[in-house]
């Protein structure tokens, strides 16, 4: 089973759970919410997690809106779209 990080807990977050939770293995989520549990799987905000990133596959779950300025925030941080 192939691991990722889900960036969503929100409605997104869920949807995507409900259609992949058994195909793919989620490490952890990160998230903005204040949640700290996402389906048993705990959830950080990306301050807590930016170190460690390189070499995850982060899937996000949000909104078009909200997706771009996710995408932007990773992008600085070093991790490439698409990848």
């Amino acid at each position: 089973m192939e691991k990722v990080v889900l960036y969503g807990a929100g409605t997104e977050g869920e949807k995507w759970y409900v259609r992949w939770h058994q195909k793919y293995e989620i490490e952890y989520v990160l998230d903005n919410s204040g949640k700290r549990d996402f389906h048993g799987i705990p959830v950080y905000k990306l301050d807590e997690k930016k170190e460690e990133l390189h070499g995850h596959k982060i899937v996000i779950a949000m909104s078009l809106d909200k997706y771009h300025d996710v995408a932007q925030s990773l992008i600085e941080l070093g991790e490439i779209e698409g990848e």
